[in-house]
């Protein structure tokens, strides 16, 4: 039986399955690694591939290269040929994924979604999941595992959540497309997982389910070494390592502060802000002191805009 493998897209061993997260400490680990409990799967060797992240310079590459083919018209080139060029260099770092996989469909990640929109002029034939995760989540986890500001978190996740739903319109119809929530992920993994198969165009017969349950959490904020310090660690999935709500801990103030800078698209995400508390004149009041609290603290960090900065390696911050 034909329970997720399509026939009439070429060789499936051929097209890496890519994993762009919206942030670091969204989840990209854990749902690579379920991944690779199938047995058409493996790892990629480099941990986080970055590939989209500098894709930007291959656009301008295509586009300045193309000009220069195009200044002479007796040249009488084909239409589409920068299209062509940019799918070939595509090709060529899908080779460089897939070196040694033998047969096997390599499962790639990086937790950043900069130049998403790239993607299916670099990599046409090849399998996209999106993973996104609550905000404040991610806000808490760097907060405790890297010692982050929450209220920058908020500004880096809120960025990246408008990049990933505008490309969610575009292409959610698409066939070897998935938008993932990683708390649908944890809460019913076996479900989740019999979609996310046949986004990634794999056979769902031969996964074996029971082995979910089995894998142990990467590099939960909760871990701390022997000094007191974090560091990327595997734990049993018994010891407390997965919880979806740790930002329930957080103060009025830091809920109100997180919802005016991403509480819409927290929304449009299906996740739940916190209401506001208080009567309407207490609530303008704090919104007007938020506001301004925000506007020093970004002066105080001398944040960049996320749009014209490059991205940080670990959370997709700009640097």
């Amino acid at each position: 039986m034909n329970t997720g493998v399509d026939s009439d897209v070429g060789s499936a061993a051929d097209r890496p399955i890519f994993i762009q997260g919206v942030l670091g400490r969204s989840g990209t680990n854990y749902l690579a690694r379920l991944l690779a409990l199938h047995p058409h799967c493996r790892l990629s060797p480099i941990s986080e591939d970055w590939l989209l992240a500098e894709s930007h310079h291959l656009m301008r590459y295509a586009t300045e290269v193309g000009a220069r083919w195009r200044r002479d018209p007796d040249w009488d080139l084909p239409p589409g040929l920068e299209q062509r060029l940019l799918r070939r260099l595509g090709e060529g770092m899908l080779a460089l994924l897939s070196d040694g996989a033998e047969g096997q469909r390599v499962v790639t990640k990086t937790p950043n979604v900069q130049w998403l929109g790239n993607f299916y002029q670099l990599f046409p034939q090849a399998s996209l999941l999106v993973l996104v995760r609550d905000g404040r989540s991610v806000a808490e986890s760097a907060r405790r595992s890297f010692g982050d500001d929450p209220l920058q978190v908020a500004r880096w996740w809120a960025w990246a959540a408008r990049q990933i739903l505008a490309f969610d319109r575009d292409n959610r119809d698409r066939r070897h497309y998935r938008l993932v929530r990683y708390e649908d992920l944890v809460r019913d993994p076996e479900g989740e997982m019999h979609g996310i198969l046949r986004a990634a165009d794999l056979d769902i017969d031969v996964f074996d389910f029971a082995q979910i349950h089995d894998l142990p959490v990467f590099g939960s904020s909760t871990f701390r070494n022997e000094a007191g310090e974090w560091e990327w660690k595997t734990m049993p999935t018994t010891d407390g390592a997965v919880s979806l709500d740790r930002w329930k801990g957080w103060s009025r103030a830091e809920h109100e502060r997180f919802n005016r800078i991403a509480g819409e698209a927290l929304s449009e995400f299906g996740y739940e802000p916190e209401p506001p508390a208080g009567s309407r004149l207490s609530r303008s009041f704090r919104n007007v002191l938020w506001a301004t609290l925000d506007g020093l603290h970004r002066a105080r960090t001398g944040l960049r805009s996320v749009t014209a900065g490059r991205m940080d390696p670990r959370l997709g911050r700009p640097r």
